[in-house]
């Protein structure tokens, strides 16, 4: 399932997905959308669209509810985004 979460992100949902599935998963749609070459609005010129990707799965342990787990992705995207973007970041590394 995907679905727009605020301005420039979005969610992907992917049921009985492992952590390594979904790292793949990411990575692949992020290298998809770079081959692509969309040109980007408001980059330099010759620039295209990129992603950048906080991967958390769930962790009974650590998420108590959908917040939490919702939280750890965030953290991992906005890590990504530090990290020069363009990249799948996965939630506590």
């Amino acid at each position: 399932m995907v679905g727009r979460w605020g301005g420039e992100e979005f969610l992907l949902i992917l049921p009985e997905t492992g952590h390594d599935a979904a790292l793949a998963r990411a990575e692949t749609l992020r290298d998809a959308i770079e081959k692509a070459g969309f040109a980007h609005p408001h980059g330099k010129p010759g620039g295209v669209v990129t992603v950048s990707a906080g991967v958390a799965t769930s962790d009974l342990e650590l998420d108590r509810t959908f917040d939490t787990l919702l939280a750890r992705a965030d953290q991992a995207l906005y890590a990504a985004k530090r990290e020069g973007r363009n990249r799948v970041k996965p939630a506590g590394a």
